[in-house]
């Protein structure tokens, strides 16, 4: 599971909604945040959580409008240009 949750992030947002993981890979994560302008305060872990699962909706939803249903993946180059 540590090899799937290191490139997509969809996962890591899900897992530590879950609660399954405790931390995930901020750099990504709050360059997605910053895009969809959802923000993540990295300071109260008991937050994360319900954080994440915002951002894992928002992310969702965006890629719903922009036709994209395809994982989000840390290396896609729609993105890249973003972190």
């Amino acid at each position: 599971m540590v090899e799937h949750l290191k490139d997509d992030l969809a996962l890591q947002l899900f897992a530590l909604k879950q609660r399954l993981i405790r931390d995930l890979d901020r750099k990504p994560i709050g360059g997605l945040a910053a895009h969809l302008d959802c923000s993540v305060d990295w300071s109260r872990e008991s937050v994360l959580p319900s954080q994440a699962g915002e951002l894992l909706d928002r992310s969702q939803f965006a890629n719903t409008i922009t036709g994209r249903c395809q994982p989000l993946h840390r290396h896609d180059p729609m993105l890249a240009t973003r972190f």
